[in-house]
């Protein structure tokens, strides 16, 4: 049953968005999905920039998308404020390969426009 009383706009969120180029099997997006985010906060532990404890404190929201051409891969990269988790090359994929990227949080209003794309589809 949905909470009418929470105004999703005001809700920090993350967005992790796949590199769908590469065709990842499930469990290698498991693995890279997890990978990234405890990355992220070992990263973070000790100072919190931008929204990001706010995020924590919420619930830690977390929308997984794909980027669906290479083109959307690229521009979400280097248009959105974020990282780039990067692979070991030990399965599916080279050394150094751009899987997933991380997007910092914000406020769900304030989602970019650019991960609401038609090639930026919800996982």
């Amino acid at each position: 049953m949905a909470n009418d009383r929470i105004n999703r706009d005001e809700i920090p969120e993350v967005v992790l968005v796949i590199n769908g180029s590469l065709d990842l099997s499930e469990g290698k997006l498991i693995g890279q999905a997890f990978q990234a985010a405890a990355r992220w906060l070992h990263i973070k532990r000790n100072s919190y920039p931008d929204d990001s404890l706010d995020w924590i404190l919420a619930g830690t929201r977390t929308i997984v998308k794909v980027a669906k051409t290479p083109a959307i891969w690229e521009r979400i990269v280097s248009e959105i404020q974020g990282f780039v988790m990067k692979d070991e090359g030990f399965t599916e994929v080279e050394r150094e390969t751009p899987t997933i990227f991380i997007c910092y949080p914000f406020l769900h209003k304030d989602r970019p426009k650019l991960l609401d794309n038609k090639k930026v589809r919800l996982l």
